[in-house]
């Protein structure tokens, strides 16, 4: 019985690597996340070979969504509304017009979309 009291108030043995290191991947901690749909979405495209989806919000952000869990995010400098998107099939990248007539050219690059 006191080795199952010492083990109850957490006096026994500690939690072994194993366990520790499935509760640091199952509640780990992420400074940034989003979820659900873009506030204010403004325009969609859609590139078929892919298999991607890009959406942009008023705020200026661009969303590239794929497969399940795969969910890339930019957002431009400026505070302008993109007014267009375009993606160049099979490249993985995304061409974005604003409302001040300014191409940018998004690219998909280690996981990222990076300005080009």
């Amino acid at each position: 019985a006191p080795n199952m009291l010492k083990f109850i108030w957490g006096k026994g043995q500690g939690p072994t690597a194993e366990r520790v290191r499935i509760q640091k991947q199952l509640f780990g901690f992420s400074r940034e996340s989003n979820h659900g749909f873009p506030y204010k979405p403004t325009c969609l495209a859609i590139d078929e070979e892919l298999k991607l989806i890009g959406l942009a919000a008023k705020s200026g952000k661009v969303f590239v969504y794929g497969r399940p869990g795969v969910e890339l995010q930019y957002e431009l400098q400026e505070e302008s509304v993109i007014t267009k998107l375009v993606f160049i099939p099979g490249q993985g990248r995304l061409l974005c017009v604003t409302s001040d007539n300014k191409l940018h050219l998004l690219e998909i690059q280690d996981s990222r979309l990076t300005l080009v």
